[in-house]
């Protein structure tokens, strides 16, 4: 496909061993409650970015019809041993008719496509009207610690890194039709520190009025029907 699939595809060893468990625990939880606000039961669900396919497995325990797609050919081989259904495709094009998911999920993959605004308009594209988008990403204004995370030699991931800010996200939401139901945001620093965990744990339970400067911004937008 592009030097972005087989980057991925050359990583694919590494990427469990890459995943803070933290940050994967604390995802999933987010995303585990605001699937239970949707109602899974026999919804087409498709997974964005899928990667080791977590997400897609919490799906399929809410009883969720996961389709996994990523852009990497070993990624969905290896998922493959897993789950039915894996896709290999480009968030930016992603290969379905329009109107066909009932709800999209995407946790940290929009940010490593060349145009993230694109990636978002692909995935409302193929929603249904009345459906449910739920994504994560970074926040821009914490894009300037890549250099330093990969100095410090915490962050071995080399591929894209396109950040959107929060004001650029809620604005393509908008004009892409969809109606903003919940934003929230993870982390007021690094969770690569462990001693802060039960801090960072606190922060995103009760302080979200600093959700502008945290480091990951959460999403969930219904597509406006017509």
């Amino acid at each position: 496909m592009t030097k972005n699939s087989e980057y991925f595809d050359t990583i694919i060893d590494k990427f469990a061993e890459w995943v803070n468990p933290f940050d994967l625990k604390t995802r999933l939880k987010w995303f585990s409650s605001q699937l239970d606000i949707v109602g899974l039961e026999g919804k087409l669900v498709l997974d964005v970015g899928c990667g080791l396919g977590n997400f897609s497995k919490l799906v399929k325990e809410k009883c969720g019809k996961p389709i996994p797609l990523d852009i990497g050919n070993d990624l969905i081989m290896a998922l493959n041993n897993e789950l039915s259904n894996c896709v290999r495709g480009d968030a930016l094009n992603l290969p379905f008719k329009s109107d066909s998911f009932e709800v999209i999920i995407s946790s940290e993959c929009i940010e490593h496509t060349n145009n993230p605004v694109t990636a978002i308009r692909e995935m409302t594209r193929v929603l249904m009207p009345d459906g449910i988008v739920i994504l994560t990403t970074p926040n821009r204004i914490w894009r300037w610690t890549i250099p330093i995370a990969k100095l410090l030699r915490i962050r071995n991931f080399c591929g894209m890194e396109n950040w959107l800010s929060r004001k650029s996200l809620r604005k393509a939401l908008k004009d892409l039709d969809t109606e903003i139901l919940v934003e929230r945001g993870l982390y007021v620093f690094p969770f690569q520190i462990r001693a802060l965990w039960p801090f960072l744990e606190w922060f995103n339970k009760k302080g979200q009025l600093l959700k502008p400067w945290m480091i990951n911004q959460c999403w969930v937008a219904k597509k406006i029907g017509k």
